[in-house]
C-alpha cells in the first residue's frame, strides 16, 4: 500500500507536527511519498493508493489551479478529504448556511466595502465595538482585519483594495477568543482523537501559533463534544479527519470554523492521535 501525502513548496515561517505522522505510517508499514501539490501534473496518482491532503498552505493563493489539482487526483485515486468536500469547505460560504442550523456558527454577512460608512454600519448591525473582516477564501489570517470605531479607518484603503480582489465577509469579534480562546476539536473518521485550546498572545487576536499563541491540551467536557459532533452531523459523510474550531459566547458555543481541508491536526498535542488517523485510513482502504 502506497499513499501520497500533499504538501506545499515553501513551509517556512508554519508550525507543523508531521513528523509524528510519518513515524505512525513507517510504524503501520506503509510506504508514503511527500509531493508538493503544485506540480500535480508531473505525477501519476494512479501509483498511489491514497492521497492525503496535508500541509498544502498556500492553495488559497492558487484557489483555482488547486481545484484542478483535487479534482484531477480524485479522478485517479482516493483522495482525503473527497474533491466534494474540498469544493464545499474551500469557501467560508458554508457559514452560511450554517446560520440556518443549530451548529450557532459566529454571525457571518458578506460585504463590498467601498466607503468608511459601509464599515460603520456593521459595528450597529453586530452591535459590536470591535469587528473581523477577512476573504471568504483564506488561511493563517491572512487579509484578516480587527477593527474597533476608533482604528479602521487606518486599514480602510487596504480593505477596499482587498475587497476589490476577493469576497469579504464580516463578523463580530467575540471577547471570550482573547479572554478564554478558541477550541479545536479533532475527528477521524467521525470519532473524537483529541482537543486543545488556543490561546492569543496578549494584545492579538490570531490564535495560529504563528503569531505566537499558547497552546494546550485540553480534556473536553460533555457539552463542548456534544457541540462538536453536533456539527460533524450536518455533513453528508464521515471524514477521514475533521477539525471542528468555536469558542464559548456566554452560555452557548459559536461555530468559528469547520476545518476539512487541510488542517493542522496537532499530532503533537494528542498522544497517539497520528497512530489513530493511519489506523482509521486503513480501515477505509481495506
Amino acid at each position: 500500500m502506497k499513499i501520497a501525502l500533499l504538501t506545499c513548496k515553501e513551509l517556512e515561517g508554519y508550525v507543523a507536527y508531521e513528523e509524528h505522522l510519518d513515524r505512525a505510517l513507517e510504524k503501520a508499514g506503509l510506504d508514503f511519498d511527500w509531493i508538493i501539490w503544485s506540480n500535480w501534473k508531473e505525477v501519476d496518482w494512479k501509483n498511489y493508493d491514497a492521497v492525503i491532503v496535508r500541509t498544502t498552505w498556500d492553495y488559497q493563493k492558487h484557489i483555482d489551479d488547486f481545484m484542478q489539482a483535487m479534482k484531477e487526483i480524485s479522478n485517479q485515486t482516493k483522495l482525503f478529504n473527497s474533491y466534494e468536500t474540498i469544493k464545499w469547505n474551500h469557501s467560508k460560504d458554508y457559514l452560511l448556511e450554517f446560520n440556518q442550523t443549530s451548529t450557532k456558527p459566529v454571525p457571518t454577512t458578506e460585504v463590498k466595502i467601498k466607503s468608511s460608512s459601509d464599515i460603520e454600519q456593521l459595528f450597529g448591525n453586530f452591535n459590536s465595538e470591535k469587528i473581523i473582516i477577512k476573504p471568504f477564501i483564506s488561511a493563517t489570517a491572512h487579509d484578516t482585519f480587527w477593527l474597533t470605531p476608533d482604528n479602521f479607518n487606518e486599514s480602510l484603503d487596504q480593505i477596499i483594495e482587498v475587497n476589490s480582489r476577493k469576497r469579504m465577509m464580516a463578523q463580530p469579534f467575540l471577547s471570550s477568543v482573547v479572554e478564554e480562546g478558541e477550541y479545536s476539536f479533532h475527528f477521524f473518521n467521525g470519532e473524537f482523537s483529541h482537543a486543545i485550546l488556543k490561546t492569543p498572545k496578549p494584545g492579538d487576536f490570531r490564535s495560529q501559533e504563528e503569531y505566537g499563541s499558547n497552546v494546550q491540551t485540553i480534556s473536553p467536557d460533555e457539552s463542548m463534544l456534544v457541540f462538536a459532533q453536533t456539527v460533524l452531523s450536518h455533513l453528508n459523510e464521515k471524514l477521514l479527519y475533521a477539525r471542528v474550531d468555536f469558542v464559548r459566547n456566554e452560555n452557548e458555543y459559536n461555530l468559528m470554523e469547520l476545518e476539512l481541508i487541510e488542517p493542522s491536526l496537532y499530532f503533537g498535542y494528542g498522544e497517539g492521535s497520528a497512530d489513530r488517523l493511519v489506523h482509521c485510513l486503513k480501515e477505509r482502504l481495506k
